[in-house]
């Protein structure tokens, strides 16, 4: 008889803790759904880069978000446009400045982009460069 009543706590505790799981499965899946992945590439122009991989940002983000989120950004608005003037206390100069490019999977090379920072929505799994860079120079990021 005692034996019977545990096992009916058990099955209980059981079945209420299955069901937490898979609620708590299923808000996962639906906060996954809203979060995506981009691979961020800072090269600083002097030998040195840093690589941000898997950097979570909300779903609609931008290249400027995604920016801001690993490193301090210092901006200027033109109209609707970001501009950004340093990243990390590496300002621009008259000679030199940030240029943002974007990955191409398909023919694995860096694409310039005349983008507004602020108006390039990621996608999943995209991977943005920063090239600090003569102002003439069309060297990608490396």
């Amino acid at each position: 008889m005692a034996y019977t009543v545990w096992a009916v706590i058990a099955t209980a505790y059981t079945g209420y803790y299955y069901m937490q799981y898979k609620q708590l499965e299923n808000t996962l899946k639906t906060m996954q759904s809203l979060i995506l992945k981009v691979n961020i590439l800072i090269n600083y122009g002097n030998g040195t880069t840093e690589w941000h991989n898997a950097t979570l940002v909300p779903l609609g983000a931008t290249v400027f978000n995604a920016t801001s989120a690993v490193a301090e950004v210092d901006y200027t608005f033109y109209g609707a446009d970001a501009m950004i003037n340093s990243i990390n206390g590496i300002q621009y100069t008259q000679d030199a400045g940030w240029i943002w490019w974007i990955w191409d999977s398909s023919t694995s090379q860096w694409k310039s982009t005349l983008e507004a920072t602020n108006k390039h929505i990621l996608t999943d799994g995209e991977t943005i460069g920063w090239n600090y860079q003569n102002w003439m120079s069309t060297s990608p990021p490396s």
